[in-house]
């Protein structure tokens, strides 16, 4: 979705069951791979649909997924202050797709 020229990620409908973002967040910046996982699978969906809209070629959408979630990764853990995911997503979505900014 684009806003003013902005790629902004909607936020998924809460969840009935499970952690917030925010607290999946916090237990990922302390190395818990199993709130990282649960974060993954909660926005790799959204994700890849954003960026094959702008990356016609699956392959390199692929690419840039795994990227985005890696340095998701590294950003949760070296993060000063706590930003909410979708903003820390589309930043680094925005940053990784070409012509996107």
């Amino acid at each position: 979705m684009r806003i003013h020229g902005k790629i902004v990620m909607r936020r998924p409908p809460p969840r009935r069951r499970g952690l917030s973002d925010e607290i999946l967040a916090i237990l990922s910046a302390d190395g818990d791979p199993k709130a990282f996982e649960l974060l993954v699978r909660r926005y790799c969906s959204a994700v890849y649909r954003l960026v094959s809209g702008h990356v016609h070629c699956s392959d390199e959408a692929e690419k840039i997924v795994i990227d985005v979630f890696a340095v998701l990764r590294w950003e949760l853990r070296t993060a000063r202050e706590a930003r909410p995911v979708c903003t820390v997503l589309s930043r680094i979505i925005a940053d990784r797709l070409p012509g996107a900014r």
